[in-house]
């Protein structure tokens, strides 16, 4: 997973305002969390955060929310929230939120290389890139 690592160049977690998302995508795919992945970009589906070690949490705000309320501080645009604990690893940025196509953007990075060093899971990959589209 060399090259999973490098996905988005060099890591400057005390400096890059993206390192929330990067570091995140790239330990999920590090524990081949691909169907939670999948599950996580399906509007709808009842799997609308994931997490895991040390201390990450990927959410989804669904398009047609019945109560807002709870997304009364998510930027207007935000479809995705990032959140590392800092108690798990020190960021200076440990919160953001993305878009829609900028989510995007970071996961189809990361799933091309991560197919290329992982063919045996193509099938889950190319179910998770139509879902970027």
């Amino acid at each position: 997973m060399t090259k999973l690592q490098d996905v988005y160049g060099v890591f400057d977690p005390q400096h890059d305002a993206a390192a929330a998302i990067k570091f995140a995508v790239i330990v999920m795919l590090m524990d081949r969390r691909l169907r939670d992945l999948s599950q996580l970009l399906t509007d709808g589906h009842e799997v609308a955060t994931i997490g895991g070690e040390p201390g990450w949490e990927i959410e989804r705000r669904d398009e047609n929310v019945a109560d807002a309320s709870y997304y009364a501080d998510w930027p207007r645009d935000a479809r995705f929230r990032v959140r590392i604990d800092p108690e798990g690893y020190s960021l200076a940025y440990p919160e953001m939120f993305l878009d829609k196509p900028s989510f995007y953007n970071y996961i189809k990075k990361a799933i091309n290389v991560y197919v290329a060093e992982n063919s045996s899971e193509a099938e889950e990959c190319k179910k998770i890139s139509s879902l970027l589209l």
